[in-house]
């Protein structure tokens, strides 16, 4: 009697960070050997990994702007597939050790801690092919915001929280955190939407 074929698992991503931190100190990281290292997740956990810095009122002076560009790519391989080609100077762009161990620490804990709240769920939100292509415009959308350089304290704190939710939500079948991460996002827009009103009203006056 043949038995049936097993299929194995894929990693889960705490597995996968794991496994990066073990490795940190074994090589020079870039964008592509993210790619490499994540075994087939990048985009996803792409989103979560250059969110995660914005997510928290204390981040990185200037470097809202070139993460939200990486970003905008992820979110138009999204949609495009291998039709959009990654520019070299993103993948080649060098990871510091140091930021990158503190990222995957914090995403490890933040994974942890979310567990038992992010699981599969309105997984047809996840797979569906036109929604797929709604998602990447809609990272195309908070990339932009993201990149804005604003001169508001924490104007893109909402951006990176969408952009966090979105791709948890992707990375464990979650179309719930999806939704989340859309009413989170859209919440951004309009917040930034009436700033800009409130602005131009205090000029004229």
């Amino acid at each position: 009697m043949i038995k049936a074929l097993q299929t194995i698992p894929s990693p889960s991503l705490e597995t996968i960070l794991q496994d990066i931190l073990k490795q940190l100190d074994t090589q020079e990281w870039t964008i592509q050997a993210l790619f490499q290292a994540l075994k087939g997740r990048g985009y996803p956990f792409l989103l979560v990994l250059f969110a995660l810095p914005f997510c928290q009122p204390i981040q990185i002076p200037g470097s809202s702007t070139p993460f939200g560009i990486v970003i905008i790519f992820i979110g138009l391989r999204m949609i495009f597939g291998r039709r959009i080609w990654w520019p070299q100077w993103i993948l080649k762009q060098k990871i510091s050790t140091k930021f990158l161990r503190q990222v995957l620490q914090k995403s490890l804990w933040l994974i942890q801690k979310l567990k038992r709240f992010v699981y599969p769920r309105w997984t047809w939100i996840c797979n569906d092919s036109f929604l797929h292509y709604a998602h990447g415009f809609f990272v195309v959308l908070m990339g932009f915001y993201l990149a804005l350089p604003l001169p508001i304290p924490f104007s893109n704190i909402l951006a990176a929280w969408a952009l966090l939710l979105i791709g948890l939500g992707l990375i464990e079948d979650d179309g719930i955190f999806i939704c989340i991460g859309y009413i989170v996002g859209l919440s951004g827009l309009v917040i930034l939407g009436a700033l800009f009103v409130w602005i131009g009203d205090w000029i004229k006056a």
